[in-house]
């Protein structure tokens, strides 16, 4: 929702009109959406296996779906920490695709605030910033 407050980026009277035959899901819609998709997949599996192997010692315990057991805490935790990831990627992803032509680093290409300039385009839709930061923060009670 917060996504819908976004200004328009200032040079779309710019961009040649685009075909209402192409619709939503342009080629570079798609290749975007996929290479997402897979970064944050590998992540997210990353994240599970180092908390099993490295922090669990690689014990999944038995039956952790059906009843509790000590034996399924590793398990477990690498469950809430690989939502956690997942939770914190697509909020973060909200502010990536504020203007999906440019990385998030370089919204304002002719800005003079180079190293800055991202910290006032987080700033700039205060609704979207509050809603990721909520997003943040009520992942803590959650889990």
């Amino acid at each position: 929702m917060g996504l819908g407050f976004e200004r328009a980026v200032p040079d779309i009277m710019r961009r040649p009109p685009q075909s209402l035959k192409t619709g939503i899901f342009t080629f570079e819609f798609i290749v975007d959406m996929v290479v997402y998709g897979l970064w944050i997949t590998t992540l997210c599996l990353a994240s599970f296996v180092l908390r099993v192997y490295a922090f669990g010692y690689g014990s999944l315990g038995d039956a952790c779906n059906d009843r509790y057991s000590p034996a399924c805490e590793t398990v477990f935790r690498a469950r809430a920490t690989t939502f956690a990831c997942l939770t914190w990627f697509a909020l973060f992803l909200a502010w990536e695709l504020v203007d999906v032509r440019r990385p998030f680093f370089r919204m304002q290409p002719g800005s003079k605030a180079y190293f800055t300039q991202w910290i006032r385009d987080v700033w700039r839709n205060q609704f979207l910033f509050w809603a990721i930061i909520g997003g943040f923060v009520t992942l803590f009670p959650t889990l």
